[in-house]
């Protein structure tokens, strides 16, 4: 902390009793602060659709010759998404490798075109592009009702089973409603969580005090 503090240059040194001294130079060199570079952002540049989860990862060198801490954010051009940072102590010329994660919530509200995405010290900056591509919003479709056509006599029990697909390119959840024309008939709802792409089978039952009317 000392000959941290001292200017560069030609010093002296000296040890001393009441009767007596002895001298010498003493140089003090300058050395380089503290610099956080950044070695690598991988990826670099990135094609994702809405929704995808994105994961980077950037490697921070201490390029000198002072132990320091800093600072690391990583920030995108996509207007809701708030910087991420990270802390980061390095001794002189050690490295280190952070991740950042962009999860599905955010890159499902981003704006599909191009945009970009930047990792950041007080000494460096890397940058990126991110290209989001849109992607169809959720859409539950009826694939198969069954029984469609029924015949049944006052005061039997009717179950019927319904396959519901998510044809879009979102996971979402939809509630699902099954009716009849019977006055005396209550509706009946059930919620369905569907990943994109995925399908389900539910069923609903009508019981006899529903068909007695």
């Amino acid at each position: 902390t000392e000959t941290l503090a001292a200017a560069p240059g030609d010093h002296e040194h000296e040890v001393s009793t009441p009767d007596d001294e002895v001298t010498g130079d003493l140089t003090i060199e300058a050395v380089d602060p503290a610099t956080f570079e950044i070695e690598a952002l991988e990826p670099r540049d990135v094609e994702l659709q809405q929704g995808d989860e994105l994961m980077v990862a950037a490697t921070i060198r201490n390029t000198g010759d002072q132990e320091a801490n800093t600072t690391v954010a990583y920030n995108t051009t996509i207007a809701a998404v708030d910087p991420y940072e990270k802390p980061v102590s390095l001794a002189p010329g050690n490295e280190t490798t952070l991740t950042f994660v962009l999860d599905g919530a955010e890159t499902v509200v981003a704006a599909p075109g191009d945009h970009e995405h930047e990792v950041s010290t007080p000494d460096d900056e890397v940058t990126g592009d991110l290209m989001i591509e849109a992607v169809d919003p959720a859409a539950f479709e009826i694939k198969m009702l069954e029984p469609r056509e029924a015949e049944l006599l006052q005061g039997d029990e009717l179950e019927v089973s319904a396959t519901i697909r998510n044809t879009g390119g979102h996971e979402a959840s939809k509630r699902i409603a099954y009716e009849t024309t019977i006055p005396a008939a209550e509706g009946h709802n059930t919620d369905v969580s569907l990943p994109a792409g995925e399908e389900t089978t539910i069923t609903f039952e009508l019981n006899g005090t529903d068909t007695a009317h």
